[in-house]
């Protein structure tokens, strides 16, 4: 879910995309829950930041060669998640973040899981949220900061996110492509396939033994809207595009 809104984010500051384009599609859930959520300065939000929060964001302008189908291609991607964030990442010290996306790529294909101060990272994003999780303990956020950090360099799995665009959209009752598959702790850190940003944090909290689901499923079918809807979530801070 990166990788297209990349080029929709490009699009937006050179005037191509509307906002309001993109906004229209959020979900009225999602939409309900932004109202309330205190809106701040880009210093403001990254002193907030601490180890162990999740930043769902607006991917960062890059430049893309444009095409005819790239606005479209935004469009559908805000319609199926229903939220204008896109991307997942992990605060996992007092100074970066982590995830997929963070750098700048000219190709897909090399979207690796990296690290990047977290003044830089919000400098570079028009649109973010930061979300909290209360119940998490001090040895719980260790434990799912280390599962990501051992991921460093991993790379993305454009695969998985078909299946889960897919069982969103079509599949949960006709075809799913993901089983529910009941993971403990011990099975999660052996993982080492390719992952995407939001089911890279949920498995991290997997692994550091957190038990709530984000959306009752697969732990591969996360959204970053997930994170905003989950109710033991605080939705602390939030920029928007002005």
């Amino acid at each position: 879910m990166d990788i297209e809104f990349d080029i929709l984010c490009d699009l937006v500051a050179e005037g191509y995309a509307p906002v309001s384009e993109i906004t229209f599609f959020t979900s009225p859930a999602v939409k309900r829950i932004m109202k309330q959520v205190p809106l701040v300065t880009k210093k403001e939000f990254t002193n907030a930041m601490e180890p162990g929060d999740i930043v769902i964001a607006f991917s960062a302008k890059k430049q893309f060669v444009r095409t005819k189908h790239a606005k479209f291609m935004a469009k559908l991607m805000a319609t199926a998640q229903g939220t204008p964030y896109t991307s997942s990442k992990l605060v996992v010290d007092k100074g970066h973040v982590a995830g997929y996306g963070i750098q700048i790529i000219d190709r897909p294909e090399e979207n690796k899981i990296t690290i990047m101060p977290k003044n830089k990272f919000v400098a570079a994003r028009p649109e973010m949220m930061l979300i909290r999780i209360p119940e998490l303990t001090d040895a719980q956020k260790k434990k799912t900061i280390s599962f990501v950090r051992k991921r460093i360099g991993l790379s993305y799995n454009s695969s998985d996110l078909f299946k889960t665009a897919w069982n969103r959209l079509v599949g949960r009752k006709l075809l799913p492509f993901l089983k529910d598959k009941p993971m403990n702790p011990e099975e999660v850190n052996m993982i080492q396939e390719p992952l995407f940003c939001s089911n890279m944090i949920t498995l991290a909290l997997i692994s550091a033994g957190f038990t709530k689901k984000f959306n009752g499923k697969n732990p591969w079918d996360t959204w970053p809207r997930d994170f905003i809807l989950a109710d033991f979530t605080d939705k602390l801070y939030r920029i928007d595009y002005s």
